[in-house]
């Protein structure tokens, strides 16, 4: 899917901090408009439950996609 696309509830997944590049974190779309900028909620390791951005630098270099699971 598109990052266009994205809406409330969709699944966003990034690249972990390991070598390999495999999807090491995911996050759920709380808000996003027409040009592809998200926020997300999700577990951070220093920071517990937060909503961070997809324009913050370290989640920008690390995005791999998202889905909808729920139509």
């Amino acid at each position: 899917m598109e990052r266009t696309e994205l809406r409330k509830g969709d699944l966003v997944f990034f690249k972990g901090r390991n070598s390999k590049g495999g999807v090491g974190h995911v996050g759920i779309v709380v808000e996003a408009d027409d040009n592809g900028n998200f926020s997300f909620i999700h577990a951070a390791t220093s920071k517990g439950i937060t909503i961070s951005n997809c324009n913050e630098p370290y989640y920008a270099k690390r995005y791999v996609g998202s889905k909808r699971i729920i139509e």
